[in-house]
């Protein structure tokens, strides 16, 4: 197959420099993809605070909500197209019964969780100073006291997940 026709097909794909030919992007590192997706995007927050956000969200990326809708973030929202899962009954709290956002790609997840966290005035928006401070931890925290999630330990697993990660 041409190369050209290649990128038709599959959009995602990247050349490589020096090799003469061309990888898809969906045979890449979920880490790897993900960072050459957030590099296309505004990229209001950091990569770090995004990635350990979307790996506890995702179950390491093998949630099905992942696979089937792109949904890094767990997120349910009124404004992009509901992907067909809902939040499960047993969860307390304002999400319980909710539809999941679907997305085209990882990409379009990311654009809108972007726009969601760091719209002046969104409820989330006092979170950004501090994820561009790179204080994750408190991040994290300030995004689960404002309700992101209702797991009452949601900040300390991505802690943990990026204490792991990072050392």
């Amino acid at each position: 197959m041409k190369p050209e026709r290649l990128i038709k097909k599959y959009w995602y794909a990247i050349p490589i420099i020096g090799v003469g030919g061309y990888m898809l992007i969906d045979r890449l590192p979920p880490k790897t993809r993900l960072w050459l997706d957030w590099l296309t995007t505004q990229r209001k927050i950091p990569f770090e605070a995004m990635y350990n956000q979307a790996k506890l969200e995702t179950g390491n990326f093998t949630s099905q909500l992942y696979k089937d809708c792109h949904n890094l973030f767990g997120m349910t929202d009124y404004y992009t197209s509901p992907c067909g899962h809902t939040q499960p009954k047993i969860e307390e709290g304002k999400k319980a019964g909710m539809k999941y956002a679907g997305f085209r790609s990882d990409r379009d997840c990311m654009i809108q969780y972007q726009k969601k966290i760091a719209t002046e005035g969104n409820h989330f928006y006092p979170c950004l100073h501090l994820a561009q401070g790179k204080n994750y931890t408190a991040y994290w925290e300030c995004l689960q006291k404002k309700g992101w999630a209702t797991d009452p330990h949601y900040a300390q697993k991505i802690i943990s997940l990026a204490d792991k990660a990072y050392g």
